[in-house]
């Protein structure tokens, strides 16, 4: 198991942005991690090779092709990411994280329709899986489908209750779809949980 040891880090997701390389223990109160530092880079390229190693002894292995894939995505590498998922899936088409990874790859591609498609396939294998229910009503909401991404949303809800970003994401839906008051309400609650994720 790798993680990632430094990040970089700032205050706003802005490219003018002051930014800086943290250790991930020391992310500074106030600021928000971007991307994997160096350090991390030389991490996730070495544990690639060894992963590139493993699927060219054992091409069968769908766990292989998978977190070569997870290596690939964290190196924001998403098209080969996808390709590699897509052997993880054919191997095993009932892979839930494999489909939920690539529905991420797709949706960092711009693709929002493919990672939907990836965040169905994930939950008709888990349907009870909070995190593919909140980036797909993520990936509905960047496509203007606000009903459907609530519906998505008050999934995840009804799963875990209290996730300020969740509650958050629901409020922008009702707040587009003309349903101010019932806006307010979400975003005082996603407030009182994590007042920076609002």
């Amino acid at each position: 198991l790798y993680l990632p040891v430094d990040a970089v880090v700032a205050k706003e997701r802005d490219a003018r942005a002051e930014t800086k390389v943290v250790p991930v223990p020391e992310i500074p109160d106030g600021w928000m991690g971007l991307a994997i530092g160096p350090a991390s880079i030389v991490l996730f390229r070495e544990a690639l090779a060894r992963c590139e190693q493993a699927t060219a002894i054992d091409g069968r292995s769908p766990d292989a092709w998978f977190m070569r894939a997870a290596c690939l995505y964290i190196l924001s590498r998403f098209r080969p990411a996808i390709d590699c998922l897509a052997r993880a899936t054919g191997l095993d088409p009932g892979h839930a994280e494999a489909w939920f990874l690539c529905g991420n790859c797709w949706y960092q591609e711009g693709e929002y329709g493919e990672a939907i498609r990836c965040y169905t396939q994930t939950l008709g294998l888990e349907p009870r899986y909070p995190k593919a229910w909140y980036n797909m009503g993520v990936a509905l909401a960047d496509r203007e489908m606000y009903e459907e991404a609530l519906e998505a949303y008050g999934h995840a809800l009804s799963q875990n209750p209290d996730v300020a970003g969740v509650l958050s994401n629901a409020g922008i839906c009702l707040a587009r779809l003309g349903m101010f008051e019932e806006a307010l309400d979400y975003f005082d609650r996603a407030i009182g949980l994590d007042p920076k994720e609002v």
